[in-house]
């Protein structure tokens, strides 16, 4: 279903999308209160000393999709993420089935959509994963423009289709661990899905630290409209419902309890996109 109005009247569009609130005159009547994208302030946040977020990613098909409204390649089952250490192979115990997220698929986004400190990275990936539950997990890793490049970046854009559909290329393999900082600290919030329905729940995992792409790979995912843009901010409010953003270092340090970051929502149109 597609909303031609804009995200500021999602909620009208069903009564499965509420969650996303609508305008009603000239106010915009919040429905959902931990919707994602937001900006982090770093001097809102607070450092804790967390579980390292490990990723235990396998080789895939180089396979790319149009979708449409976005580049995205799906991952054959079996790549996951933990909070912690992975538990020994047996039996499934109930921390496996909810701290272990199996990677779904990944798509990319230019520019941003989480801001850090107000400022937009030129991409980011969203890395969207789902554990035995059903719950949804997703690393959102900012990638800045820089002529230190990803190689696999350049790859992925490069052989993208510009018209929706699927190419690969026969007997090329790459691992999504590539997408990944060196640097592993992150953001951690409770927010929602960037479109309809607006589900919220939703784990998300902001890589402190961004990786770099080339301009050939930012200038093809937007000129081509291979990736949704960011194209209308709204809704800059601070208060006690919205999202807590949580930091996690290396190092040990406390701050304040933190304010929550301003709100924003993507104009695309099109709500099938995860993450």
């Amino acid at each position: 279903m597609k909303s031609n109005i804009g995200p500021s009247f999602w909620g009208q569009d069903a009564p499965s999308f509420a969650t996303c609130g609508a305008k009603s005159g000239d106010a915009f009547v919040e429905v959902g209160m931990r919707q994602t994208p937001i900006n982090i302030d770093n001097k809102l946040t607070t450092k804790v000393n967390t579980a390292a977020l490990t990723f235990q990613y396998q080789d895939a098909p180089l396979v790319v999709s149009n979708t449409g409204h976005t580049v995205e390649l799906e991952y054959p089952a079996g790549s996951t993420i933990r909070l912690g250490q992975f538990a020994s192979s047996g039996t499934v115990n109930w921390s496996q089935a909810t701290d272990e997220f199996q990677l779904a698929q990944f798509h990319f986004h230019a520019p941003s959509e989480h801001t850090i400190d107000g400022k937009r990275a030129d991409m980011e990936v969203h890395l969207v994963h789902k554990n035995l539950l059903g719950d949804i997990a997703v690393v959102g890793v900012l990638m800045n423009i820089s002529s230190d490049t990803s190689l696999l970046v350049d790859s992925i854009m490069n052989i993208a289709p510009l018209a929706p559909g699927d190419k690969g290329v026969e007997g090329v393999s790459f691992n999504a661990r590539q997408l990944i900082p060196e640097n592993r600290s992150y953001y951690m919030y409770s927010g929602s899905l960037t479109t309809p329905p607006c589900t919220e729940g939703v784990r998300w995992f902001v890589m402190r630290n961004p990786i770099t792409v080339s301009p050939f790979a930012v200038g093809r995912c937007t000129r081509s409209s291979l990736c949704s843009l960011v194209t209308e901010v709204f809704r800059t409010t601070t208060g006690p419902s919205y999202p807590r953003t949580r930091e996690r270092w290396s190092s040990t340090g406390s701050s304040p309890p933190p304010r929550c970051a301003a709100r924003m929502r993507r104009a695309s149109s099109d709500p099938r996109m995860l993450g």
